[in-house]
């Protein structure tokens, strides 16, 4: 994680206008503790250090969810993103994602989290699940030093993987995702009972029953004491240390047993330059006195829903995409398939590795696709796995993207696990079958878990069994798969004429 960059966003309120019956001021109450639960020592130390002490000392409108030391200790102690244990530990950079990822810039009661404006005077309550974290795009600039740490497989990356390449995981501003009961039972996402949308999605064990629908979450962070009412805004104190997950594509890359969809997904990215970026860093550093970066570069999925002008229609040398653009860009932080930018995100079916290899390695449903577009000569085995893939992406025919689309949701509302059984084949609109006995699981210290996992964008659910395109089992699959077959895949797919 590299150099970091934040501009001063907030407009400080004279200490002689407060007013006196709101009580004290979020920093104050962060001090003393009055209203919460345990002491807040790191949580402070991250807010001084990064200057915003004054901020929380004076300014109005803001919104935190703090963790207590307690929290901050088993965070220290586990097996976490940032691979720190200890306060000390902690960069600058990772210190700004802890910080800004647990703060928004209203001033919000929980019950109000899922309201938006539906005009001037009114708001539609029971709507937003997602809000804009406190980060700047250029807050998360990481220094991709080898190939190790890139996209595999990927000839828009290797030019990169000897000298390194400094990059943003998208240009818009990472989101905060929060689970409130109004918004899941104005959009009929179950609460209650046994394996509820509510206990998978919160990480509870297999099978548990669910009635605490009360409080909010912040992704996978109860909310335990809140809307602790300050001079400034609120404090909504949460069980853990809130950590930006990062937005599906990193979510997958990071992830042990997804490595191989990870890698299909990213054969369809590329590093753009990106101006703003740089321009907007480098202003920073020489301010600073900090070494300016000569490029920085975005990570954009070739895809048909987009930032900006909303497709990715060509790659970073101008040629077009057309043919291997997903459904939408899992590496744009702010994606929603709704009209109103905050009510929805993404959700996507991921295969585990082992499923993967299942399918395409010898003896599987799916290893005459390695047999016809592998890499020759080299034995279809789960270790050659990834550069049958690779192989398989330049020469197939656009079956990997066919792969991955079918297994994209654009709209996680819609495909919750009670909405499973709903979830249609992308090409067909046949039913996929899917329920949540499909749903990989995973061994906890607590106990047995659906292993799920939650990010800034999007859902991954990870899942147990093969979810193959209904165009490569129907009767005219191999006139879809076989080249020599071409010309009457061509009569298949034409739409045109009767």
């Amino acid at each position: 994680m590299a150099m970091m960059y934040s501009c001063q966003r907030d407009e400080l309120v004279p200490a002689d206008e407060k007013p006196e019956w709101l009580g004290s001021t979020i920093y104050d109450e962060l001090q003393s503790g009055k209203h919460l639960d345990g002491s807040f020592t790191n949580y402070l130390r991250l807010v001084k250090d990064l200057g915003y002490d004054e901020v929380l000392g004076r300014t109005g409108s803001k919104t935190i969810f703090p963790a207590n030391d307690a929290a901050f200790e088993a965070f220290f102690q586990s097996d976490n993103a940032f691979g720190v244990h200890s306060y000390d530990e902690l960069t600058e950079g990772m210190k700004k994602q802890l910080l800004y990822t647990s703060m928004l810039d209203n001033a919000m009661l929980t019950g109000m989290l899922s309201n938006v404006s539906a005009d001037a005077n009114n708001v539609s309550r029971g709507v937003a699940l997602k809000h804009a974290s406190n980060l700047s795009i250029t807050d998360t600039i990481y220094t991709l030093y080898s190939g190790a740490t890139m996209p595999q497989g990927n000839s828009y990356w290797r030019n990169y993987y000897q000298k390194g390449i400094n990059v943003i995981y998208d240009g818009t501003v990472p989101m905060i995702v929060h689970f409130t009961r109004e918004q899941m039972l104005n959009n009929d996402i179950t609460v209650t009972g046994a394996d509820c949308d509510f206990g998978i999605l919160r990480g509870e064990n297999v099978g548990a029953s669910v009635d605490d629908s009360q409080s909010a979450y912040v992704f996978g962070n109860k909310v335990v004491k809140g809307d602790v009412t300050c001079l400034n805004g609120y404090i909504h104190h949460v069980d853990k240390v809130i950590v930006p997950p990062g937005n599906v594509g990193q979510v997958l890359r990071s992830e042990k047993i997804t490595k191989l969809f990870s890698r299909m997904l990213d054969y369809h990215c590329a590093p753009y330059y990106n101006a703003q970026a740089t321009n907007s860093y480098n202003s920073w550093a020489l301010q600073n006195g900090r070494a300016v970066l000569d490029s920085i570069f975005e990570v954009r999925y070739f895809s048909k829903k987009s930032h900006g002008s909303g497709g990715t229609t060509h790659d970073p040398n101008g040629a077009s995409t057309t043919s291997k653009q997903l459904l939408w860009d899992p590496g744009w932080n702010q994606y929603t398939s709704s009209a109103i930018s905050l009510a929805d995100m993404g959700a996507i079916l991921v295969p585990t590795d082992e499923v993967l290899q299942k399918y395409f390695c010898a003896g599987g449903d799916g290893a005459f696709f390695v047999e016809n577009y592998g890499r020759k000569g080299l034995p279809n085995t789960p270790e050659n796995l990834p550069e049958h893939l690779d192989t398989m992406y330049v020469k197939g025919n656009g079956i990997i993207t066919t792969f991955v689309n079918n297994l994209m949701q654009s709209s996680f509302i819609e495909s919750v696990p009670s909405k499973f059984s709903k979830i249609q084949q992308n090409a067909s609109g046949e039913f996929m079958g899917l329920t949540t006995s499909d749903l990989a699981r995973k061994q906890t210290a607590e106990g047995e878990k659906y292993d799920i996992c939650v990010a800034s964008n999007g859902v991954v659910y990870k899942l147990n069994r093969m979810i193959v395109p209904d165009e490569y089992q129907s009767v005219l699959g191999p006139a879809v798969i076989f080249p020599e077959y071409s010309i009457m895949n061509s009569f298949a797919q034409d739409k045109t004429n009767g």
